[in-house]
Formats: C-alpha cells, structure tokens, sequence
C-alpha cells in the first residue's frame, strides 16, 4: 500500500458528518467494553462480504472508504478496528462509516440496484 493511500485511511473519520463521527465513535465503545465483532459466533451479525462478492464496490461501498478500515502495522494486510478479522480492500460488511461523497451511485452500472435498496433502511443518508 503507498503512502498516500495509506494517508486517505488516516483522513476518512475527519470527512465524517458529525452523525457519522458519533456512529462510528459509538461502535468503537461497543468494541472497547466488549470486543471486536466476529464472523458470526457473536450475536451482532455483521455480514462481511469479500471483495469478489461485493457488487457495490464499483460505487463505493466498500472496506476501502471505510474509516474503520486500516492497514496492519508491518504488514501488507488490511484490518478493521471493530472486526476482530483481516478485511479485503473492495469487502464490505454492514457497519461501515463511509464519508460522504466517497460512495457515487451514477457510477452504478446496474438499472436494479438504487441506493435505496442497498442501505434498506438500517442507515440514514
């Protein structure tokens, strides 16, 4: 990973609106009292999806615009400072923090897929 992507990781949670800073803020409590969220032993299911299987990745919604998203010191994985798992670039699990205008669904290719569908109520954006 270069420097500079490395760098735009570092910003995302400062691009954050003050709603997203506290969900974000309000997850990272959840895993300091309790833990970091697993694959699915625990009770909060957080549908981690590969990158390979994450069709909103063209559009943004991905691991990589994420400000829980990190890079592993000494290494050239990518982790998350709530999942308790290494995570892929273009996954996706259903507790991002994305910044606004780092998600643009004109890019979207797919006439089925909105915006709408994809955030089915759980986030207000």
């Amino acid at each position: 990973m270069n420097i500079l992507l490395y760098n735009s990781y570092m910003n995302l949670y400062d691009q954050l609106t003050p709603v997203e800073k506290a969900y974000h803020d309000a997850l990272l409590g959840v895993v300091q009292k309790f833990g970091p969220f697993d694959k699915g032993s625990g009770s909060v299911w957080v549908g981690y999806e590969e990158g390979s299987d994450n069709e909103n990745a063209s559009i943004g919604v991905k691991c990589g615009n994420c400000s829980f998203h990190v890079e592993i010191p000494g290494s050239m994985e990518l982790g998350c400072k709530i999942l308790s798992f290494n995570v892929e670039e273009n996954g996706l699990c259903r507790l991002a923090a994305i910044p606004d205008g780092l998600v643009n669904a004109e890019n979207d290719t797919d006439d089925n897929n909105d915006m709408d569908k994809f955030w089915n109520g759980s986030f207000i954006k």
